[in-house]
């Protein structure tokens, strides 16, 4: 960790659940959320499905997520994209990242001016 990182600690799959996320991200006015870590079919998609009901832009960098079995990986994958979120690859999240709006698919339109955290 560096200075003026934030640490939110959870005990459930969602980092929403039980936690102050959503109040800090409120504060910051984030909008959009570039998701990455294991496990893609528990933690991941847990926090994914949280942060889409709360109106969040949520992206899945597909290289940046794993699970310990393949099927389970490649099935989540599969489901968040046909009805969560954006499963995007790593320089579609760079892109976001830079504000370039060539990354954002056609489920959601880039916003004029996105607050995204990492």
């Amino acid at each position: 960790m560096q200075q003026g990182d934030i640490l939110v600690e959870k005990q459930t799959p969602s980092c929403f659940a039980f936690t102050n996320l959503h109040l800090i991200l409120s504060e910051l006015e984030v909008d959009s959320l570039i998701t990455v870590g294991n496990s893609t079919s528990g933690c991941v998609r847990a926090t994914a499905v949280d942060g889409t009901a709360m109106g969040y832009r949520v992206m899945v960098v597909e290289e940046a997520v794993f699970d310990r079995i393949e099927m389970s990986h490649a099935a989540a994958l599969f489901d968040m994209q046909f009805k969560i979120c954006d499963v995007i690859d790593e320089a579609a999240a760079l892109a976001v990242i830079r504000g370039d709006s060539v990354a954002f698919s056609a489920r959601t339109a880039a916003p004029e001016s996105a607050n995204v955290i990492v």
